[in-house]
């Protein structure tokens, strides 16, 4: 398995990347970026989730993401880039914190599901809508800090479960401490 299959990461940078390249362009170079980005993005979801290695023990874990993402969904619009580095960074910390090893994919998945929730929600608000009489909406003209939301979004949870996976390391470390010593004085004791 080669590096990229093994961590779809820098996969997902680069759709973060061209997908707020699309925001800030207009005409044909806009929706190629966008397209480009909006596949990118989804081939990184899936290859970030078979670098997991799914197990019995694991599989809790999904269900936990996809809450984790929907509520970010809900909770930060895709135009603000302070919630977004504040909500992913602690849907990162939140996710990698939970998971048993690979904390920073785990972490890396909160923004990987969070292109496909965020097209369901829209579709979604705009039926409704449309269903009770009003008139369903489409985002026009972004603020020139929205083209920085994506990246934000992955770095942010990435670095929150970079984050998670340091500060459960270093709560160990006394446990380890604790564990290398016992195991020296009892080959020191040995007669």
């Amino acid at each position: 398995m080669t590096y990229l299959q093994r961590n779809g990461i820098p996969l997902q940078i680069l759709a973060a990347t061209l997908v707020g390249v699309a925001i800030v362009t207009d005409g044909g170079l806009a929706s190629a970026a966008n397209g480009a980005g909006g596949i990118l993005w989804l081939a990184a979801a899936v290859l970030i989730s078979r670098g997991l290695g799914w197990s019995r023990g694991t599989r809790w874990m999904v269900p936990l993401v996809v809450a984790v993402t929907f509520a970010l969904v809900l909770l930060v619009r895709p135009r603000d880039p302070i919630m977004a580095v504040v909500g992913f960074s602690i849907g990162g910390f939140l996710v990698g914190g939970l998971a048993s090893r690979d904390r920073v994919r785990w972490a890396a998945m909160v923004p990987a599901l969070w292109l496909p929730l965020h097209l369901g929600v829209a579709i979604g608000r705009a039926v409704l809508r449309e269903a009770s009489g009003g008139v369903a909406t489409v985002r026009t003209d972004p603020p020139p800090t929205a083209a920085l939301v994506p990246l934000l979004m992955v770095v942010s949870a990435v670095a929150g479960g970079l984050l998670a996976s340091w500060v459960l390391r270093r709560q160990d470390l006394p446990l380890r401490m604790r564990r290398w010593d016992r195991d020296r004085r009892s080959v020191s004791n040995a007669p």
